[in-house]
């Protein structure tokens, strides 16, 4: 079972911002766990989020900061050693009202790195002394795992930077993935040029200031990874804030770093009863991150080669960094934990919580948990989060159960459809009990919640992707082109990531309703067998903001051609309707490093009359497009 730390979040530290996303949203952006609302409007222009990085202030000088070269101590050349402390703190914020998402996460671990003066594709370095510890609320910690020693590997360039972190199959939620992030903290360079370091989060573009021994960095500009992208719905939006101060040996690495990190992750939500428009909200997650590293001499390290081996650290799953904690005793103990899971969002605890459930209540009971308003709704949506944590097949049972029972208000009849089909082991249970629902046509909300989580089944357990491609086909062709019901059938196709839709993707692509449109465009650019001809198609017959924005964000993936950038310039160069010039400089911008084909011509052209649209754009987008 996997557990996911909401202490080191996934879309921040690699590790998950899923506790917050499992209740309202999918874990994968590219596959919505509810039905979306229709983002197309024949005027609305897509306002691309801006991520221009601002400055902390700097962490207190302390004494070590201040050495001069006498105090440095003489080290292996052949050895590089730092302690590590990473400490992360959660606080979020749901309409205007924060909450400590606690507990607090501590890591810590010494740092052995071989040949630190030798630049390789394939240096070795060794984890050893680790222990992830937790801060609850009260103040109480808690040592919750331990490992002796673990092998990885990296790219090193001089005078210090490292790349291609290698975690040789270490599970994708433990909390040592932070490596990649943790190892960008340690690198400089003092080219009067910038530099572009690689993380599991992005890349980071920085410049380094030297001041005798002191070091400082400034974040010019952060480009979201894959990996942050999975974790996030469509328009949310990041601000992050650094700041980093470090200190140098005189054999050119680095002393010693204080690194302060602040993540706001924005997470808009809109809900719907009844089929109509009943409200939204937003929800932020806050993150703070602390990382300290002291340079030490390491003795006696050797490197054995079974650590350093594929998929050495496969044996090293979340499991293995849990320690058992006491079962919960009793209903008392129940209430106080769900009530701190209610805001922590802790992985954890809701395994806790989730096995006492299972063990200890009925399905009724649980059932009357979620209709009874004694409950907060935190933590009525805490018990669903608990059902999927637990992860057993009594677990996926409840669920299933919980989610066709119609004493349960919609709106956790929802959000349990979410959590039964992102649990880490589905079966047909899973499958059934969503098609249930889907057939039953209570209302819109369940109805098209449930499709779109067949398809996220699909997608997540190939054993049953054919029983749920069949449903979904079928909801294509019994709903008329037009239709909001049309839409959300392929919404539901594209969550499948099936390449049996591509047929379907490339004839929704020239129906008169630009909502599918936009929808079959998506599904046709990520298969790769139609994403071509659907960009080709684009480019010769869409004139909808709304559908080419989209399109735009799939790019940054998939690089265009250069006779596919030819023609949007061409396009740009007679384009007359704002909007639309907005819209085709966002297709070409997004495009990537190919792009530079075009900086040149593109800012000549939005110094002419009537091109204003593309003025704008390049004026809000200077770090992608200088004029």
């Amino acid at each position: 079972m996997k557990k996911p730390f909401i202490g080191l979040t996934l879309a921040l530290l690699g590790l998950g911002v899923y506790a917050y996303t499992s209740w309202l949203y999918p874990s994968n952006v590219e596959s919505p766990a509810y039905p979306l609302d229709n983002p197309v409007e024949e005027k609305a222009v897509a306002q691309a989020t801006s991520e221009s990085p601002a400055s902390l202030p700097l962490p207190a000088q302390s004494p070590k900061t201040q050495n001069t070269s006498k105090d440095f101590e003489q080290y292996d050349e052949h050895l590089l050693g730092y302690r590590v402390e990473l400490t992360v703190k959660n606080t979020s914020e749901s309409d205007g009202q924060a909450f400590s998402a606690s507990p607090d996460s501590l890591l810590k671990f010494d740092l052995v790195l071989k040949e630190p003066h030798v630049p390789h594709s394939l240096q070795q370095g060794l984890v050893t002394n680790f222990t992830y510890q937790t801060q609850s609320k009260k103040g109480q910690g808690k040592e919750a795992a331990s490992i002796d020693k673990m092998g990885f590997t990296y790219e090193y360039s001089v005078p210090q930077a490292y790349a291609k972190v290698d975690l040789l199959g270490l599970d994708s939620q433990h909390p040592l993935n932070v490596m990649s992030i943790l190892l960008s903290h340690a690198s400089f360079s003092l080219e009067p040029d910038h530099i572009t370091l690689t993380s599991s989060i992005g890349l980071s573009d920085y410049r380094y200031t030297a001041k005798e021994h002191n070091l400082t960095r400034e974040l010019i500009k952060f480009t979201r990874g894959e990996s942050m992208e999975a974790g996030l719905m469509g328009g949310s939006e990041i601000q992050l804030q650094e700041s980093w101060l470090a200190t140098m040996n005189p054999d050119q690495l680095l002393e010693s770093v204080e690194s302060n990190v602040h993540f706001k992750t924005l997470m808009p939500f809109s809900y719907k009863k009844q089929g109509k428009h009943a409200g939204s909200g937003s929800m932020s997650l806050l993150q703070n991150i602390q990382i300290k590293l002291e340079r030490f001499a390491p003795k006696n390290i050797n490197f054995p080669p079974e650590l350093f081996i594929a998929n050495a650290n496969n044996k090293q799953t979340v499991d293995t960094i849990i320690a058992e904690s006491e079962k919960i005793k009793n209903d008392e103990e129940y209430r106080l934990l769900l009530k701190d899971l209610s805001t922590s969002l802790n992985a954890h605890q809701a395994y806790q919580v989730g096995i006492y459930l299972v063990e200890h209540k009925t399905v009724a009971e649980i059932a009357e948990m979620l209709a009874d308003e004694q409950f907060t709704p935190d933590e009525r949506q805490a018990i669903l989060m608990a059902l999927q944590e637990a992860n057993t097949p009594e677990s996926e049972q409840y669920l299933a159960s919980l989610i066709t029972d119609k004493t349960i208000p919609e709106r956790y009849r929802a959000a349990g459809m979410v959590n039964l089909a992102y649990m880490d082991n589905t079966s047909q249970v899973a499958m059934d009990s969503l098609k249930h629902v889907y057939h039953e046509k209570e209302t819109p909300m369940l109805s098209e919640t449930a499709l779109f989580n067949i398809g996220n089944v699909s997608n997540r357990n190939t054993q049953l992707s054919p029983d749920g491609v069949n449903t979904i086909e079928k909801a294509i062709e019994d709903t008329a082109s037009g239709s909001r019901d049309r839409v959300i059938a392929l919404q539901a196709a594209v969550n499948t990531n099936d390449p049996n839709f591509s047929g379907t993707y490339l004839k929704a692509m020239k129906s008169n309703d630009p909502r599918e449109r936009w929808v079959a465009a998506i599904g046709a650019i990520r298969n790769e067998q139609t994403r071509e001809t659907a960009l080709n198609y684009v480019l010769d017959n869409e004139n909808m903001v709304g559908v080419i924005i989209p399109v735009a964000k799939q790019l940054k993936k998939v690089p265009l051609s250069f006779n596919q950038q030819t023609s949007i310039y061409q396009k740009l160069q007679s384009e007359k309707d704002r909007d639309l010039q907005v819209a085709w400089t966002h297709l070409l911008v997004s495009n990537g490093d190919r792009y530079k084909n075009y900086e040149n011509r593109l800012a000549q052209l939005s110094n002419q009359p009537g091109k204003e649209g593309i003025a704008d754009y390049l004026q809000r987008h200077q770090d992608k497009a200088q004029p």
